[in-house]
């Protein structure tokens, strides 16, 4: 008696799973519910950069295809945003089967590995100055370290140079602030208004490089505290409150976003890659590089 099943050959990797070409939604939950023997894990990383509605809503209904057909799938899908909504889409639908898992920002330690450790590898030399400032800039985002990072290299190599200097790293902020995401530039444009006072900017700067917890938010308190300029001037706290209300109003841009807590207020930046935005637009005035 033949046994066709026991002698089919199993698949050498998932993509032998997948229908040929384009296919659906569906046609990919019935692959996915077919495996045996096996917990399949899929990684969909910087999903934050996914501007396609159409793509969201085809994720968001596959989610709800897995969950009903209790597939053995956990989809991890990473991304910088403040909820699962803004990540995701607002899809009731598929709530009850999303965990979310909020990451701490990276301490300057960590980033000041990644710079030596990435420095080890390309033979290049990163001077303490430069690594400190590129930690500074970063501020616990290991994206902009990396990317601050990879432009100083190439810049320095450009010059047949394997010392990374200062240069390299205003050449790499001046990259970085040209090719930002059109959304940050917008937000931070709108944010400052056509006025563009002093104040504001100041107030801005303050809230970048104020010292926060380790989600990025931040007690007005710190402002008060924090150097704008190489001089070591700060904002007084009582000129802060409308500078501070400006900068939350959504209809002015919402930068900041206003957290209610017993005692008072708290900030943070609504789009945690805008601190890294303001600290790079105004880092050579603000003496960072």
């Amino acid at each position: 008696v033949s046994a066709p099943f026991s002698m089919r050959r199993p698949p050498a990797n998932f993509e032998e799973l997948l229908p040929s070409g384009n296919f659906s939604v569906t046609q990919l939950t019935d692959v996915l519910t077919e495996i045996q023997g096996a917990h399949l894990l899929l990684i969909l990383d910087e999903y934050d950069r996914c501007r396609s509605d159409d793509l969201r809503n085809k994720l968001a209904e596959l989610i709800k295809n897995l969950t009903d057909t209790s597939a053995p799938v956990t989809l991890l899908v990473v991304g910088v945003s403040e909820d699962v909504d803004a990540l995701l889409g607002k899809h009731p639908s598929i709530q009850r089967s999303l965990v979310a898992v909020h990451l701490p920002l990276m301490s300057d330690r960590e980033i000041d590995r990644i710079l030596l450790a990435g420095a080890e590898a390309a033979a290049l030399t990163f001077g303490e100055d430069v690594r400190q400032r590129i930690v500074t800039l970063a501020k616990g985002l290991p994206y902009y370290a990396q990317l601050l990072a990879l432009h100083a290299a190439r810049s320095a190599v450009g010059r047949e140079s394997r010392e990374v200097e200062r240069e390299d790293l205003a050449y790499a902020v001046a990259r970085c602030v040209q090719e930002a995401d059109r959304s940050l530039v917008e937000t931070y444009n709108q944010g400052l208004g056509p006025d563009a006072k002093p104040v504001l900017a100041d107030v801005l700067f303050a809230a970048a490089q104020a010292r926060a917890d380790e989600f990025g938010v931040f007690h007005p308190a710190e402002l008060a505290r924090t150097p704008v300029s190489p001089d070591g001037d700060t904002v007084p706290l009582a000129a802060l409150q409308q500078p501070l209300s400006r900068l939350s109003d959504d209809e002015k841009g919402g930068i900041l976003q206003r957290l209610v807590e017993p005692g008072g207020f708290r900030y943070r930046f609504r789009n945690q890659m805008m601190r890294q935005y303001v600290l790079m637009r105004q880092a050579r005035r603000r003496g960072l590089i």
